[in-house]
């Protein structure tokens, strides 16, 4: 038994530490998640303020896109790593691949909370050797850290004592931050108070006593932010709001439903229509509910995939958050049926299996065959740009600031923030022009005209798939009549 533990820690902790290899290499080209657009731009968008933090002395450039005023706890954070590392992409995914750990770990403690050792151990390992979550704990974005402060408000919740108020505090604490980080966190909220319910639904009174200390820190900690720092800058919050527009209707909900529905699989192509299956069951196989964490694991797929039918367009990176969830309930669900039919619950352990090895395989492939499109991208830009010191030492660009990752070369965007780009132009004096694929090149009025330096592969889209850098020079005059 003692050597199974030691082998079991060990494959596990190798494929955590796995995670940490070649951080500067391309996200999975040409895999499961290849529609991925955070690899173009959420990376560098909202970390933008702790690169310009270092790289340019303060944090908040006027009229370029500015998410830190909405959401700003991850970039804050990332500012102290950076004042530390410098701006680096591996040190930003490095923070990411942490959290995600973290995330690992304390998912285990809940989840050991309310199952045995056997299930534990396979949510530990089903979690570890998922491709999904291998892929994305290298990406920085704001998914992974959510997980780990969800499980933070989950683990408080789940131990919130009678009469208690520090842990209903910081429950509201810790909502706060939630929020701070992403304000998706909003649609997890009823699978963070899910467990206080349960525990206090026959005690009204101590019910409502803990929602309302929880709230009250949490609403006041968010207001006090508002009204002393975000109030400040209401240009960028229509901004952040109007790029990330909802499309509410009858016929695009039900058809973005069905789309989640089946984009689910990138979670896992197993386990989520499992889960799928499992939460539809549960209406008949009521002991189900009897575990405070079933419950929790329902909300909380019901609640981010509502998210994402409101947002309309969700990006492959949104799916991620259903991994853990899924895991639990396939695991949960997998232990009943084997109560009632020996033969039907080790079909669904084959199957969970058969999954756990093509994750496994897919991990592999991503780890021993690494691609660098983007870092020599990035790295034939700051030759570039260092070659030719008497330009503007500044790209604009949309997406730019996912080179600024890469290279440290500081960057504005063209298409989000409140200011245009002819008014950044005038503002800013970028020297460079960035173009990802397809996508329009900018005006750049008329004393300006741009230069064609570089056209460059950078990750596998047939669209995006290349960079095109441009140096601004300022057009000669036109010739002058002679009279």
């Amino acid at each position: 038994m003692r050597m199974s533990v030691v082998i079991f820690a060990v494959f596990v902790a190798a494929l955590l530490l796995v995670r940490f290899w070649h951080l500067d290499a391309d996200f999975p080209n040409h895999s499961f998640w290849s529609f991925e657009g955070g690899k173009y731009s959420d990376e560098g968008w909202y970390l933008n303020a702790a690169m310009n933090s270092v790289l340019m002395g303060h944090w908040y450039l006027p009229g370029d896109f500015a998410p830190a005023v909405v959401v700003p706890a991850w970039p804050l954070l990332m500012a102290g790593v950076f004042h530390i590392t410098g701006v680096s992409v591996v040190a930003a995914r490095a923070t990411e691949a942490v959290f995600s750990i973290i995330a690992l770990f304390l998912g285990y403690t809940l989840f050991r909370r309310y199952s045995s050792t056997l299930p534990s151990a396979c949510f530990v390992l089903i979690v570890a050797g998922s491709a999904c979550a291998y892929a994305y704990s290298r990406l920085a974005l704001l998914e992974r850290p959510i997980e780990a402060l969800m499980f933070i408000c989950l683990w408080l919740s789940c131990t919130i004592r009678t009469n208690s108020r520090l842990r209903p505090a910081l429950l509201g604490l810790s909502i706060a931050i939630l929020l701070l980080i992403k304000t998706t966190g909003g649609f997890l909220l009823p699978s963070i108070l899910y467990p206080i319910w349960f525990r206090y639904r026959n005690d009204r009174r101590q019910l409502f006593r803990t929602l309302i200390v929880a709230g009250t820190v949490a609403g006041g900690l968010l207001i006090a932010y508002v009204v002393f720092f975000a109030s400040h800058y209401p240009a960028d919050i229509a901004t952040f709001i109007g790029a990330n527009e909802a499309r509410l209707n009858w016929f695009d909900s039900s058809r973005q439903s069905l789309r989640t529905l089946y984009r689910g699989t990138w979670a896992d192509p197993v386990l989520w229509p499992l889960a799928c299956v499992a939460m539809l069951a549960s209406a008949w196989i009521r002991t189900l509910w009897s575990n405070v964490l079933w419950g929790v694991c329902v909300l909380w797929v019901l609640g981010y995939f509502a998210f994402i039918v409101y947002h309309y367009n969700g990006p492959t990176h949104y799916f991620t958050m259903f991994v853990y969830p899924i895991a639990m309930i396939s695991i949960l669900f997998v232990v009943e049926i084997l109560q009632f039919s020996g033969r039907a619950g080790w079909i669904m352990i084959a199957i969970v299996i058969a999954s756990f090895s093509w994750n496994i395989w897919k991990v592999s492939e991503f780890t021993f065959h690494p691609e660098y499109s983007m870092r020599r991208a990035a790295d034939q830009i700051l030759q570039i740009v260092d070659a030719n010191p008497g330009s503007h030492r500044l790209i604009i660009g949309h997406g730019a600031n996912e080179t600024t990752l890469y290279n440290g070369i500081p960057s504005i965007d063209t298409w989000l923030g409140y200011a245009g780009t002819g008014r950044k132009m005038e503002i800013y004096q970028p020297g460079w022009v960035l173009v990802w694929g397809d996508e329009s090149v900018p005006d750049v009025g008329p004393t300006r005209r741009l230069e064609p330096v570089l056209n460059v592969p950078a990750f596998d889209d047939e669209v995006r798939g290349h960079l095109s850098l441009f140096q601004v020079k300022e057009s000669a005059p036109p010739n002058s009549a002679v009279h």
